[in-house]
């Protein structure tokens, strides 16, 4: 008998033991997978192709942010983002637009069926995108391109309220003609956009060289400026008095993409590729989803209203 519940008490023990062994196993396996799904797992991102599609699946009439696109396929992929299907985009981005309007990021994440807990995780995830880009380090606000924007966001803003001019298409358009400011045009002029100096202009100009027709040098006079701000608001003056880009379609345009291509077709830039092609609107797209200029335009089309 003695023996028997020697036995018994031992069996015992090993099962409470089992358990508790398990039981420790399950907090630890939990522990893990909140640890994994804390912050969204920026490295496993396709940024070209994810940024490109959303732009797309925004139209000729929306912008929408991928940021917010993609914070709110992390939760429902419980941060799995090796793999996000062009069906996933295009659903998750449908959620975002209704008939008449782009919806905020708060009326959608409040509109669907996550717990507390994943819309916190959505916010996060948000958070989590704060600084990303093709490159983020550029984005960082340490970072010499990052304070080169942040210098040119409010006056390309207010522009885009007076005239539909994009942000974007600004900053973008500054970044490609000054070469961030540093060209020598840029720094002896001000003159961010290589706007230059015909019949119609009666302030101070300056000759500089310029690289136009398929990577030929010509020279240009060009419009002088005592700062920036005078640049950018002449920048804006130029486009709405030609009547060229009315034509084409500027003002009219609703994405950077349109509006990249109704600047190219309006003559603002001849400069070409190797085979003849025009080349400015394309490299006007590429700053701006590298920077993610457009979502400042999402942000003045949408947030403040």
């Amino acid at each position: 008998m003695k023996k028997r519940w020697i036995f018994l008490f031992l069996i015992g023990f090993i099962v409470v033991f089992i358990r508790g062994f398990k039981d420790i196993e399950t907090k630890y396996e939990l522990k893990k997978e909140q640890e994994r799904m804390a912050h969204l797992d920026v490295s496993a991102l396709d940024l070209t192709y994810l940024v490109n599609k959303v732009d797309e699946l925004g139209g000729d009439f929306n912008q929408l942010n991928w940021k917010e696109i993609i914070a709110f396929i992390g939760v429902e992929q419980n941060n799995e983002m090796h793999q996000i299907s062009d069906e996933v985009l295009t659903y998750t981005a449908q959620e975002f637009m209704t008939d008449t309007h782009v919806k905020s990021f708060d009326e959608v994440v409040a509109d669907s069926d996550f717990s507390d807990d994943e819309k916190t995780r959505a916010y996060q995830y948000l958070d989590d995108l704060k600084y990303v880009g093709y490159v983020s380090s550029k984005l960082e606000p340490s970072a010499k391109e990052a304070q080169f924007i942040a210098q040119l966001v409010q006056p390309a803003e207010a522009n885009y309220y007076e005239t539909g001019i994009l942000p974007s298409i600004t900053i973008a358009q500054a970044i490609l003609e000054s070469n961030w400011g540093t060209s020598d045009l840029a720094v002896a002029t001000h003159n961010l956009f290589g706007i230059k100096a015909d019949s119609r202009w009666d302030g101070p100009s300056m000759s500089f060289e310029t690289l136009e027709y398929a990577d030929q040098m010509v020279i240009g006079t060009f419009r002088q400026y005592e700062n920036w701000q005078q640049s950018i608001d002449d920048h804006a003056a130029f486009l709405v008095n030609n009547a060229r880009y009315q034509q084409a379609g500027v003002f009219e345009a609703k994405t950077y993409r349109l509006q990249a291509k109704a600047l190219q077709d309006a003559g603002y830039s001849t400069a070409e590729d190797e085979l003849g092609n025009r080349v400015y609107a394309k490299r006007l797209g590429e700053l701006i989803r590298q920077y993610n200029l457009q979502l400042y335009d999402h942000e003045v089309m949408y947030d403040a209203s």
